[in-house]
């Protein structure tokens, strides 16, 4: 796992937004608000970006975090 700016200050490598939601496909646009979750993978930790409106179709049982971007 390679370590980003972000992650030298934490020591946990955790993603940006890529800014498509993980349930519909559809972009997110800079600035809409969006739920933002985290899981754990063999690989390492999975950042996963979810519109407003898809938020109550998305499986949470497995997430390690999520919030609510502003």
């Amino acid at each position: 796992m390679t370590q980003t700016n972000a992650s030298k200050s934490t020591g946990y490598d955790v993603g940006r937004p890529r800014g498509v939601c993980a349930v519909t496909g559809r972009p997110i646009q800079p600035g809409e608000k969006l739920h933002a979750a985290l899981r754990e993978t063999p690989t390492g930790f999975e950042r996963l970006d979810v519109s407003i409106e898809a938020w109550n179709d998305f499986p949470r049982a497995d997430l390690l975090a999520s919030w609510q971007t502003t």
